[in-house]
């Protein structure tokens, strides 16, 4: 709706609304006068607003309205509020979710996940277990 795909997670400290995060926080502005705007989370965060989506539809018990740039968490001393940097462990601060249709290959998504999974594994992690 508003922002650039490509540039809206690039640098520490951008947000990204869905259209009714935005409307709830900027009731009177448009999408494009709500960018460069500034939200500030617990009294000492201050966050740039890079981009507006559209609502996301057919949710599961995840709510995603708000989205923080992966590079605010090192920024702002944030990286514990995310969990575990390695990949041997399960959060539920991260989780995945895949909606597989009867079209959809599941041995093929599993072998894509594997290959993401060890593009990702931390080398020294595994010698250490």
């Amino acid at each position: 709706m508003a922002g650039d795909a490509q540039t809206s997670f690039s640098s520490p400290n951008q947000l990204v609304l869905t259209e009714g995060r935005a409307k709830k926080y900027f009731p009177n502005l448009n999408p494009q006068e709500i960018l460069g705007k500034i939200l500030v989370y617990d009294d000492s965060l201050n966050l740039s607003i890079s981009g507006i989506v559209e609502n996301l539809e057919n949710r599961t018990d995840l709510i995603f309205e708000e989205f923080i740039s992966y590079s605010t968490l090192g920024k702002e001393g944030l990286t514990d509020k995310l969990g575990d940097i390695g990949w041997m462990s399960t959060s539920s601060n991260s989780q995945l979710f895949i909606r597989i249709s009867e079209k959809t290959n599941e041995n093929e998504v599993q072998k894509q996940l594997d290959n993401i999974a060890a593009e990702n594994t931390d080398k020294e992690l595994l010698l250490k277990n």
